[in-house]
């Protein structure tokens, strides 16, 4: 029992210290993560509406060859992982915001009363900030990325459908 004591207060001095520095960290790899998906989405739509059918703003044909079929998966695959990763990580935040506050009044001493008020204040507030902004953004790009992914997928599925038949003949 006394080594799990000394873990907790070593976790929650830790966080005391540099818990509003881990969440920046993971504010910075969040936006990241963002960056990345829309330069993905970007991808996507320029195999999905090439340049000649964005003025009529048609999908592309599902004359594709076997090759962008298989590009196109690893791209729909790639973008729900970083999808993923980021609501993830976007769900993370209100917990490392209450972690501050529990890793304040854990380590808590007459001495460093107003210091630790102050961690679990900060700490509460950058999580709750950076949870209601990321959520914010995931509400607005969510939609997009279920109705791309479902483009991708009947394309596939119309391509094999395609090729099937094709071999059938």
């Amino acid at each position: 029992m006394d080594i799990l004591n000394k873990v907790i207060n070593l976790i929650a001095l830790f966080f005391c210290y540099w818990g509003n520095l881990v969440i920046i960290v993971l504010i910075i790899i969040n936006i990241m993560l963002f960056a990345r998906m829309k330069s993905l989405i970007k991808k996507i739509y320029a195999t999905l509406l090439p340049s000649s059918d964005k003025r009529y703003n048609v999908k592309a044909p599902t004359t594709w060859t076997n090759t962008e079929i298989k590009d196109l998966s690893a791209k729909r695959d790639k973008l729900i992982r970083r999808y993923t990763m980021y609501a993830n990580f976007t769900a993370v935040f209100p917990l490392l915001g209450i972690l501050g506050t529990v890793a304040a009044l854990v380590t808590y001493s007459s001495e460093t009363m107003m210091e630790n008020f102050m961690v679990a204040l900060t700490t509460t507030l950058l999580g709750v900030l950076a949870a209601i902004l990321f959520k914010t953004i995931d509400s607005l790009i969510s939609a997009d990325i279920d109705l791309l992914v479902e483009d991708i997928s009947a394309g596939i599925q119309k391509f094999y459908e395609n090729t099937r038949n094709n071999d059938e003949t």
